[in-house]
């Protein structure tokens, strides 16, 4: 994944669990258009080729990641609400809960902040 997002001009970083890229605020839509080609490469889709649904196992570890994501975003002084069970979580779907969200709605944080704050609590991935 670094590889091909460097391939596209892009400054790469890696950190723990991923990748980190830099970027400039009026850079973030390009960004995560590159983010999400080389995630489809990485996973061996073809350009055009829909990303095929998460299994339940990916969906359950990915649960697992945002509870101990959470974990570490209230380390560093955020108050959030407490996760939905995973049955809750399940049902609802991905999406239907995320403490990074949270964050950026509870804060008003800008990207430069959130990419700090990334640094110090990585964002889970479903896919990896």
């Amino acid at each position: 994944m670094k590889k091909c997002v460097e391939e596209q001009g892009w400054i790469v970083e890696d950190i723990s669990g991923g990748i980190h890229i830099k970027y400039r605020p009026e850079q973030q839509v390009e960004a995560a258009a590159a983010i999400r080609e080389c995630s489809k490469q990485s996973l061996g889709l073809a350009p055009g080729e829909t990303v095929p649904p998460p299994s339940d196992r990916q969906v359950r570890d990915y649960y697992q990641a945002l509870v101990n994501a959470r974990e570490c975003l209230e380390a560093r002084g955020f108050d959030l609400s407490d996760p939905p069970t995973l049955d809750s979580y399940l049902e609802k779907g991905i999406g239907s809960w995320d403490p990074y969200g949270e964050v950026l709605t509870v804060t008003g944080m800008g990207p430069s902040e959130f990419d700090t704050l990334t640094r110090k609590c990585p964002q889970p991935q479903l896919y990896r």
